[in-house]
Formats: structure tokens, C-alpha cells, sequence
């Protein structure tokens, strides 16, 4: 693509042709790894709209009764669904386990256990047909929802300190070498717009402070949070004008500038990402670490009262 300006650069533009333009080339994704990153995407948007659908056939026909707890297929979703959450633990064990090294790479199993943690729940509500049932089998169901609740909001908090949900765990330098990447490429591209790289450094300049208490922190995450997308919808109008201004300047076709104009919406989106994960990083690290706390608790009280359930409903 560097080699054909007419549809990456602005030819007018005598620093896209520099060689600095041409060493962050490399940093881009490749092809291949653009292709599996989309490619798992899709599969996670239809896994996600499956579930979904699932959730709302199971909920509005529950009064049907299709299904029952004590025999036939709910009786086997139940422990279909229970092994299921049992198989979670396998997860771990591989990550934490000495002798559990040689079971296959890490992501694999993180993938298998995200998979299961959605559908052992879903499996144990169709067990349940959505309805509540003795005290027993409520409170390992209660149990079982926290467990799941308490899965997802693990899973956004680890996509905060991590590149992508399967990527490797981030570092703050990584995150801060990202930011300033992005915000050289950001100079680089609104050169046309002096306005815009005024109002982006001093933007910038004003996320570097750092409170000093953790509450502060979550304050200071949640402001940078709402003040990005604010700057990117402001700024974004803002380029719309002079994207266009300049486009007449060098008399380029409706075609060109559209092309232009979301190569820079897509470098500014890119930009104010990397400031979120920047200023969340320490907080999203923190509320990990006492997530782990919690979580752990959880899943065995769930264990627990799976098993009571088990044998209440079998020995009594």
C-alpha cells in the first residue's frame, strides 16, 4: 500500500512522503492478522446474538412447560450444564498448575472457558425452564447467576489490561509508547488542520495528571472516559469542514475526500483509544486483582450448592 500515495497519502502533503511516514508502516497489522482478528470477531458477534436469541426462545416459552427438571432432556441439560461449570476449573489448573504445562496453549483454554462459563448457565436456565423451583435448586441457581454475572464483568475488566480478549497482557509503557504512536501519527495527518493538532496536544497535556488516591483515579478514568468521546465527536465535525476546504485547494473528487476523511476519523478513533487505556490502566490492574478475590469465593459457594441440589433432588 506505501507504494501507491494516490490512495493512502495525501500527495500534496510533503510529510506523508517522508521516511517517517513510511517507518510506522510496520506497525500497522498485517493482513493475515487482520483477517483472524475480524474473522474472531464475527464469530464472538454471532456467538453473542445466538446466546441472546436463546435467552429470549427460552424465556417466553417457559410457560409451555416444554421442558421439565426431574426427567428427559431437561434432566440432561441439567448435568450436561452442571459438568459444564465444573469443566471451568480445568482452566486454572492450566494456567496456574506446574504439571498442567504441557496441555496446550494458554488462549485456547481461556477461549473454552470463556465459552462454557455462557453456556453451562444457559444450559442449567433451560434445565430450570426460567422458573424457580425448590429452595435448594433456587439458591444454586442464584449462585450460578452471580458466578456468571461476576464472569462478565471479568471479561470487560481483563479486555481493559490486555490487547483484545485472547491478546497478551498489556504494560503501562506499552500502552504509553501506543499513545504517542498514534498521536505522531495524528500530527502528521491533520497537518492540514493546525486547529486540530492545537486543540489534541492540549487535550493531551491535560490527561497527564495523576491523582494520587485510587477513588481519584476511577474519577479520573470515568472524566478521560466521556471527555474523549466528546473531543472525537467535536473534533470530527470540525474535520469534516476542513478536510473539505483543503480538498477544494487541491481539487480533489468527492470520491478523495470521503476516502481521506475516514483514513483521519479512523487515525483520531485510534488516538483517543489509546488515551483510555492509558488512564485506565492502573485502575482496570486494581479492580482486576480484587475481582480474582471475589470471583474465586464465588465459583466454589456455586460449586457447593450445585452439589447440595444434586443431592437433595437425588436422595430425597
Amino acid at each position: 500500500m506505501a507504494s501507491n500515495p494516490s490512495h493512502t497519502t495525501r500527495p500534496s502533503l510533503p510529510q506523508e512522503s517522508t521516511p517517517t511516514k513510511a517507518t510506522h508502516q510496520p506497525a500497522r497489522s498485517t493482513p493475515n492478522k487482520k483477517r483472524s482478528t475480524s474473522r474472531l470477531s464475527i464469530q464472538t458477534i454471532l456467538f453473542v446474538i445466538t446466546t441472546v436469541v436463546a435467552l429470549i426462545f427460552g424465556w417466553h416459552y417457559r410457560e409451555f412447560s416444554y421442558i421439565t427438571a426431574e426427567s428427559g432432556i431437561g434432566y440432561s441439560l441439567g448435568i450436561i450444564g452442571g459438568v459444564s461449570m465444573l469443566v471451568l476449573l480445568l482452566y486454572p489448573i492450566r494456567k496456574k498448575a506446574r504439571f498442567a504445562r504441557g496441555w496446550g496453549p494458554v488462549k485456547y483454554w481461556f477461549r473454552g472457558h470463556m465459552t462454557l462459563g455462557v453456556l453451562g448457565p444457559l444450559l442449567i436456565l433451560y434445565h430450570a425452564n426460567f422458573s424457580l423451583g425448590s429452595m435448594n435448586s433456587n439458591v444454586a441457581l442464584f449462585s450460578m447467576i452471580l458466578v456468571a454475572t461476576s464472569g462478565l464483568i471479568g471479561r470487560y475488566i481483563y479486555t481493559k489490561i490486555h490487547f483484545g480478549l485472547y491478546g497478551e497482557r498489556a504494560s503501562l509503557d506499552a500502552l504509553v509508547a501506543r499513545q504517542s504512536n498514534a498521536q505522531e501519527n495524528l500530527n502528521r495527518q491533520f497537518s492540514y488542520a493546525p486547529s486540530i493538532q492545537h486543540q489534541i496536544e492540549k487535550f493531551t497535556s491535560q490527561t497527564l495528571l495523576t491523582p494520587s488516591s485510587f477513588l481519584g483515579s476511577i474519577w479520573r478514568c470515568a472524566a478521560i472516559s466521556c471527555a474523549t468521546r466528546y473531543h472525537y465527536f467535536h473534533l470530527n465535525r470540525e474535520m469534516i469542514n476542513e478536510i473539505k476546504n483543503y480538498g477544494r485547494l487541491n481539487k480533489w473528487d468527492k470520491k478523495k475526500i470521503r476516502m481521506h476523511y475516514k483514513q483521519d476519523q479512523a487515525e483520531l478513533a485510534l488516538f483517543f483509544r489509546s488515551i483510555r487505556k492509558v488512564t485506565g490502566f492502573n485502575v482496570y490492574e486494581k479492580l482486576f486483582s480484587l475481582w480474582h478475590v471475589l470471583h474465586l469465593p464465588l465459583f466454589i459457594s456455586m460449586v457447593l450448592t450445585g452439589f447440595v441440589h444434586v443431592y437433595a433432588v437425588h436422595f430425597y
